[in-house]
């Protein structure tokens, strides 16, 4: 079932989460998506390789990342455009087994 979510690459960071939501947020709004939700376990996502990437940073990253490309589409819309916008659902896991993260391994 979670074969199909990307993972990040060892070495992820704040920096790059945000960069690849803002990716993710551009792209949807040139598919003419004016509203998304992402909805993931950011404790999957977290990085061993830094312990500062934690889960609170997995989620202000995806949080910093969409709002940058909100901020940047809706002062270029028109005015008949509907604004872009989004929703972030973490979703929390209960068992945990190895292989299922790098970060709990």
């Amino acid at each position: 079932r979670f074969a199909a979510t990307p993972r990040p690459k060892r070495g992820s960071s704040v920096e790059t989460g945000a960069r690849l939501r803002y990716e993710f947020g551009h792209d949807s709004f040139s598919a003419n998506v004016r509203y998304v939700e992402l909805r993931f376990a950011p404790q999957l996502h977290c990085s061993p390789d830094d312990p500062a990437f934690d889960v609170i940073s997995v989620l202000a990253a995806v949080s910093a990342g969409l709002t940058r490309a909100r901020d940047e589409f809706n002062k270029t819309k028109t005015p008949d455009e509907a604004a872009y916008e989004f929703g972030v659902v973490g979703c929390a896991m209960r068992l945990f087994f190895p292989g299922m993260s790098r970060y709990y391994d």
